[in-house]
């Protein structure tokens, strides 16, 4: 898992990764918000892929009401590197898939500062899985209004806490799956 918590933490902007995302039985990748209060909700998916599903999907975990989001298309997903983006203003919340606009909504957008995270998981418990590696080459954020590619020039490898002007990470690392062990759910008697 990579996060920036607890060194950046910004309120609204525009966050950008560059990665390879692995398929496979049990792989779990994901690209996401986390509220800088350490407390659920709420929670921005910019991206989740299960296995080796065509699809990923996006989500908002809003503070009150119902999730929102889903599968989307995502063509060429298994191959190549790929840019995932999530403009995030007071009113609204948009993700991108390759520049293209996947979903947008204005209801339940989270109105306090929240940290990133990427990471890979594994939810599978058959013998032999746990067997991938999730690539992010460049992920960034921009403040809302503040010109992403020449501020990313002046501030490369610079963290600006508390989500003031801009972070930018070079990132070229590999992220292996770890076994995830989730609860079994059951029926409270």
């Amino acid at each position: 898992m990579v996060t920036t918590y607890p060194s950046l933490r910004f309120e609204y902007g525009y966050v950008q990764v560059t990665a390879q995302i692995p398929f496979g039985k049990g792989l779990w990748p994901a690209f996401w918000l986390a509220a800088a209060n350490e407390k659920w909700p709420p929670e921005v998916d910019m991206l989740e892929h299960w296995g080796s599903e065509a699809a990923g999907t996006v989500y908002l975990h809003p503070l009150t009401g119902a999730r929102q989001g889903g599968p989307v298309s995502m063509p060429s997903l298994a191959t190549g590197w790929h840019t995932f983006g999530l403009a995030w203003t007071k009113t609204s919340l948009t993700w991108y898939y390759d520049g293209v606009q996947v979903l947008t909504t204005a209801v339940g957008v989270p109105q306090q500062e929240m940290y990133f995270i990427a990471n890979l998981a594994d939810d599978d418990t058959s013998p032999g899985t746990c067997s991938g590696s999730l690539l992010i080459s460049r992920s960034r954020c921009g403040s809302e209004g503040a010109p992403l590619q020449s501020t990313a020039q002046r501030c490369m490898g610079r963290f600006q806490p508390r989500g003031r002007g801009l972070w930018y990470l070079r990132l070229n690392i590999r992220v292996r799956a770890r076994r995830l062990i989730l609860p079994r759910r059951t029926k409270a008697g």
